[in-house]
């Protein structure tokens, strides 16, 4: 309601209010943050696994990049694992797939998860931005407003942990291989050997 888009909302920008308390969260790192009225941003920004399609088209956009990300962002943590990931393919295909809005449900993974929050999340990643939810339309999405005590079973979320401990352990290989691969290339342009 303050019209803030925040343009890189995961997983990682997540803060829990309290040491006590493990569901009053608040969102970190406003360093993209921008002011949002009328669909008037421009820049392409935010973490590329989380952008929203109409960012990738160069189009203009607002608010509405937060709902998708949001989308993205749940379904991490519900599955432990990303809809849209470059392992496969690739970042030209992650963005191809991300701007056609085509992800999988894992059976394993999501065959406990509740058909609300299946619903919320696909109702939010949407390709079309005036169709996604907007942030007042999710909070009154049965998956918030539905008290459901066991939503998943012990066994799924501990598939779930597990899944999210394996994409971690990836994408930290993956940032080693990324310093080696920059650290050979800076020797080779300073002339420093092989």
């Amino acid at each position: 309601h303050h019209s803030i888009a925040h343009r890189d909302i995961k997983p990682e920008n997540l803060l829990l209010a309290s040491k006590t308390n493990d569901h009053e969260i608040m969102l970190a790192d406003l360093g993209l943050a921008a002011e949002s009225r009328d669909r008037t941003l421009k820049e392409p920004c935010g973490t590329p696994n989380y952008v929203a399609p109409e960012l990738l088209r160069g189009e203009n956009y607002g608010m509405e990049v937060d709902m998708w990300s949001c989308g993205v962002m749940i379904f991490i943590l519900i599955g432990g694992y990303m809809p849209f990931d470059d392992n496969d393919g690739g970042q030209g295909k992650m963005y191809a797939r991300i701007k056609a809005g085509q992800f999988e449900f894992d059976p394993e993974v999501f065959g406990g998860v509740s058909q609300a929050a299946k619903s919320l999340i696909k109702q939010l990643i949407v390709v079309d931005w005036q169709k996604r939810l907007s942030a007042r339309a999710a909070l009154a999405h049965p998956w918030f407003t539905q008290h459901q005590p066991h939503a998943l079973s012990e066994t799924k979320l501990a598939l779930s942990q597990t899944q999210m401990k394996k994409w971690r352990a990836r994408k930290r290989l993956r940032a080693a291989q990324d310093v080696v691969l920059a650290s050979t290339r800076m020797r080779r342009l300073t002339g420093g050997g092989t």
